[in-house]
């Protein structure tokens, strides 16, 4: 009985305390005991929260001056608390304390313009899409092409004998083959130490382009012919040459030329000369006379009579062997380099002269100059002609179309020796052909363009079947759904398949 006697005095000292603090607050701050209630209903707090909850940061001037206060309250009856609930209500007060004491964290503010309705940009960008869309149909349709890809008749072909092979033959000929012959010119020259000196005579000579405007065909000079300068002097050439018939290009008349090396018919420095214009005296009183001459390329050089330094014998004989050998490399790249497109250079059906000319002192008198000058001559056959020549004797289903090799390096062409074991270029020679060229129909690109421009897609099919040289084809459109071909012919590729590969 006594410790409950002690609680309940505890109790009411503690509750007694709680009152006394009420009655001596001021009538105008006095508020009820029922803290929690007070809080939800004060017309500050509640503008306090709403500010908060907008996202303000401070707490406005209004509730800090102007918030109307409320009017006093009658202090109510006194009644006894629980000391729990005391405890409770100065924790909420003091959480509320805190959090209005507190600022927040400020929140972002979305803002939209009066009259604009933000679901919108949706809508802007499928008409962004749908312009897009439409600039690439436009765009393509400028650009719109086809391309168009062949595969020409082919076959793999071998080819082993001896033939028959004539100069300027006909291209009809079913036993031989039609040739033409290239000569090719060029210089070596070296210094080597003088050594000797003696009494010498040396001719000039150089080189002359001979033309021939007097018939369309071919010309033939002997060894020894005869060239004359307007000052007299005779000039020979040292080998047989044949000279082109003249032709007609574009209305326009062109003579047959080639060039050869002449020399001085006497020794001596009276034979050196410029460039200058050669007539042949054994044409004169012919119709040849005025229409076959020649022309000087360079200046006769090198006629000397007189004493002067020398060099050993050997030493001459070795630097025109090293001359020879470099001049055969060179005029073979200039037989490679100056052989007409469509043509086949038979490098294997070439013969060479070499011709030694004097050798002349250096202008210090110290060395000798060794000059070799070299002439190739070079069967060439028409590719075209070629091509039809072995498909004739090779492919059994070839129809005498227009052929070609896709690689003519799978061809050798030789020349056959003759009894003696020389080979010699003549007006018929014996060649011998080898090798697995690959032989390719000829396809006309302007005729399948013009029989395909404006046309629709889906008679390509039929229309690639009027070309017998023609094995399969396709084709392809951009925009793909582009029907019909390109009314320009510039806007059709043509790419043809041949050997595996893809030439244009």
């Amino acid at each position: 009985m006594n410790d409950i006697r002690t609680t309940r005095n505890v109790r009411m000292k503690k509750t007694s305390s709680v009152h006394s603090e009420t009655e001596s607050a001021s009538p105008k701050e006095h508020t009820s005991f029922d803290v929690r209630s007070s809080h939800e209903e004060s017309p500050k707090n509640s503008e306090f929260f709403a500010y908060v909850k907008e996202g303000k940061k401070r707490t406005p001037s209004s509730l800090r001056s102007h918030a109307p206060r409320k009017a006093p309250v009658s202090p109510r009856k006194r009644s006894l608390v629980d000391v729990s609930d005391v405890d409770a209500i100065d924790k909420e007060d003091a959480t509320v304390s805190e959090s209005m004491s507190r600022p927040s964290a400020p929140q972002p503010i979305e803002w939209t313009r009066p009259g604009v309705r933000t679901s919108g940009g949706k809508g802007i960008w499928w008409i962004a899409a749908v312009a897009v869309f439409v600039f690439v149909i436009m765009l393509m349709n400028v650009f719109a092409g086809a391309t168009v890809t062949l595969v020409p008749k082919q076959e793999n072909t071998f080819i082993e004998g001896n033939f028959t092979a004539m100069r300027g033959g006909s291209a009809d000929s079913q036993d031989s083959i039609g040739f033409e012959v290239m000569d090719v010119v060029a210089e070596e020259s070296i210094e080597i130490l003088a050594t000797e000196e003696r009494e010498s005579e040396r001719r000039a000579s150089g080189t002359i382009v001979i033309y021939n405007t007097y018939s369309t065909n071919e010309q033939r000079l002997v060894k020894k012919t005869r060239f004359e300068d307007p000052a007299g002097h005779i000039y020979r050439i040292n080998e047989s040459v044949v000279i082109p018939g003249m032709r007609t290009e574009g209305g326009e008349t062109i003579p047959g030329s080639v060039e050869v090396t002449v020399s001085a018919d006497e020794p001596g420095t009276d034979f050196n000369i410029a460039l200058v214009d050669f007539t042949i005296p054994g044409f004169k009183g012919s119709p040849q006379y005025d229409k076959m001459y020649a022309r000087s390329k360079t200046p006769m050089t090198g006629g000397f009579v007189g004493l002067e330094k020398v060099a050993s014998e050997s030493e001459v004989i070795a630097a025109q062997q090293e001359l020879e050998k470099k001049l055969s490399e060179k005029l073979l790249s200039d037989a490679r380099s100056q052989t007409p497109a469509g043509s086949i250079l038979a490098e294997y059906a070439t013969t060479h002269t070499f011709e030694h000319l004097d050798p002349v002192p250096s202008d210090d008198n110290k060395n000798v100059i060794v000059t070799v000058r070299g002439t190739l001559h070079a069967m060439v056959f028409d590719g075209g002609e070629m091509a039809r020549f072995i498909a004739r004797r090779s492919v059994a289903s070839y129809d005498d179309k227009d052929v070609y090799f896709s690689d003519v390096s799978k061809l050798s062409i030789g020349i056959v020796p003759e009894e003696n074991g020389e080979a010699v270029i003549d007006d018929t020679v014996t060649i011998s052909l080898g090798g697995t060229p690959h032989i390719v129909w000829t396809v006309d690109k302007k005729e399948v363009l013009s029989a395909i421009v404006g046309r629709s897609k889906k008679e390509f099919d039929e229309t690639m079947k009027k070309f017998p040289a023609i094995a399969s084809a396709q084709a392809s459109m951009h925009p793909f759904w582009k029907g019909e071909f390109p009314e320009d012919a510039k806007d059709i590729s043509v790419v043809q398949i041949v050997d595996g590969k893809e030439v244009k």
